[in-house]
């Protein structure tokens, strides 16, 4: 079996699953045969509490947002990405990911917002064009029950959210996310030390670090 058909014969279940599939042979070719991890991640859903408030930072194309609207069941959830903000009207080329740098920015956009919509079962749900930290500083104080952040990739990003998280996350609630790399040359190490310094600080404690990049903390 090839690399791609592997990909291909993981995905297209809960792709299919996620509805609202656009007929743009890109846009396919991205979703089926790139690793979105989506069952491997989709754990992290048992950590949050249902009926609860919750956010994701970092949705692209929705995929994972339907797997925690359908596992977390929130009351409400905000998903959070600066498509376009970023990255103008197409992607970098990230390989098969992006299509190789001609995925619409706008297209991810609109099919994340269509999937949501799609998963919402009752909640109440809202699609945001920003950057994390500006859109959380406008939440009250303690008001997350749980946060999925697949953001920045950075230690300078996740720093940044963790020190607003510390206020907007109730007490006991959940910050989950992608990317933990424990080997300091990795370029996307910054994540970990990030964690594990907010975790020193007494800002939060440490639940775990997990198989397929994953973490979560928990707010004292």
């Amino acid at each position: 079996m090839s690399f791609l058909t592997e990909h291909f014969l993981r995905n297209a279940k809960d792709i299919l699953s996620a509805g609202s599939i656009p007929l743009d042979w890109k846009f396919l070719r991205a979703e089926f045969f790139s690793d979105h991890r989506l069952k491997s991640r989709q754990f992290l859903c048992d950590l949050f509490p249902k009926g609860g408030v919750g956010a994701e930072f970092g949705v692209f194309t929705g995929l994972f947002s339907t797997i925690l609207l359908n596992q977390a069941k929130p009351k409400s959830a905000y998903f959070v990405d600066p498509w376009w903000l970023i990255f103008g009207n197409r992607y970098p080329d990230w390989g098969i990911y992006t299509a190789n740098g001609r995925l619409s920015t706008s297209r991810a956009h609109n099919v994340a917002s269509q999937r949501i919509k799609r998963s919402a079962q009752g909640a109440s749900v809202s699609v945001h064009v920003d950057y994390s930290v500006p859109f959380l500083e406008q939440l009250p104080d303690n008001n997350l029950d749980w946060v999925y952040l697949d953001s920045s990739h950075s230690y300078e990003g996740t720093a940044e959210e963790l020190k607003v998280l510390r206020r907007k996350v109730k007490s006991g609630g959940i910050v989950a996310g992608d990317d933990w790399h424990d080997a300091l040359d990795h370029p996307h190490s910054g994540v970990a030390i990030a964690v594990r310094e907010a975790v020193g600080a007494g800002a939060f404690e440490m639940i775990g670090s997990y198989p397929a990049l994953q973490w979560a903390i928990r707010r004292p």
